[in-house]
């Protein structure tokens, strides 16, 4: 049986920022694009 979530999943962008920076920085660099977190990238606000 799978349980589902009622709490929304926090991102690293989130909880980490720099953590985030870096693995994104890293993941550019490596051209993982894949690895990306572009949802937050973009981000506006």
């Amino acid at each position: 049986m799978t349980t589902l979530r009622s709490d929304p999943v926090t991102s690293l962008y989130d909880t980490d920022y720099l953590r985030w920076l870096e693995t994104t920085a890293e993941a550019m660099r490596q051209e993982d694009f894949g690895a990306i977190d572009w949802e937050n990238v973009d981000r506006r606000n």
